[in-house]
C-alpha cells in the first residue's frame, strides 16, 4: 500500500517494553485525528490509541508521537496510522524481544534445522557461544558477529543443550537452553 499523500514521515521504534511511533504530517495536511492501529498478522488490526482532534497544519509539517505502552512480545508487530477523512499509512513492522531471567531468547523451541539466539547485545564487545550437550561435552564453539546468533542445527543430534555466550574476556555470561528435534 502506498504512503498516505499527507504523511511526510512515519517510524516505529522497539526498546525491550515499548514501542514509539512517530509520524510527520506535511505542511498543508490536515486530517480529523490520527487512530494507532496495531496487529501480529499484519491483516487483522486492533486500534491502541488516538491522536485527537485536527491535526497537522496549513503552514508548516508537524510531528506526533505516540508510545505503544503494552505490545505483544516476542512476535512481529505490524502498525498503520488511520488519519481521518485522509486515508491510511503504510503498514510498519516491529518486534519487542523480552529476554526473560537469563537475558537470551531462543527460537524456535524445539529447533530443526536453525535456531536463533537473541540477546542483550553491547556493540564494540566480541562475543562467544558454546554449546554443550547432556553430559557437558562441548558439541560448538563460534564467534558470531551479529545478534541475533543464528546456528545451523542440522548436524547436531536431538537432545536438549546448554549454552553460555560470553564476552570479551570470558566477562557477563549469558547461560540458556536449546532443544534441538529432528
Amino acid at each position: 500500500m502506498a504512503q498516505s499523500p499527507i504523511l511526510d514521515k512515519f517510524d516505529v521504534l522497539a526498546n525491550h517494553q515499548h514501542v514509539f511511533i512517530s509520524c510527520t504530517i506535511g505542511s498543508g495536511n490536515v486530517c480529523q485525528g490520527i487512530e494507532i492501529w496495531r496487529s501480529i498478522d499484519s491483516i487483522n488490526f486492533v486500534s491502541v490509541g488516538d491522536i485527537p482532534g485536527i491535526c497537522g497544519s496549513l503552514s508548516e509539517p508537524v510531528t506526533y508521537n505516540f508510545t505503544d505502552e503494552n505490545p505483544p512480545k516476542n512476535q512481529f508487530i505490524f502498525y498503520q496510522l488511520k488519519f481521518g477523512g485522509f486515508g491510511e499509512s503504510e503498514i510498519l513492522k516491529t518486534r519487542v524481544n523480552h529476554y526473560g531471567i537469563n537475558n537470551s531468547l531462543v527460537f524456535p523451541q524445539p529447533a530443526n534445522q536453525f535456531a536463533t539466539i537473541l540477546f542483550n547485545y553491547e556493540f564494540g564487545y566480541n562475543y562467544k557461544l558454546k554449546l554443550f550437550n547432556n553430559i557437558g561435552q562441548q558439541v560448538l564453539e563460534f564467534n558470531p558477529k551479529e545478534n541475533p546468533f543464528i546456528i545451523s542445527t542440522e548436524a547436531i543430534p536431538s537432545g536438549i543443550y546448554s549454552y553460555v555466550i560470553s564476552q570479551d574476556y570470558n566477562t557477563n555470561l549469558i547461560l540458556g537452553r536449546l532443544v534441538i528435534q529432528h
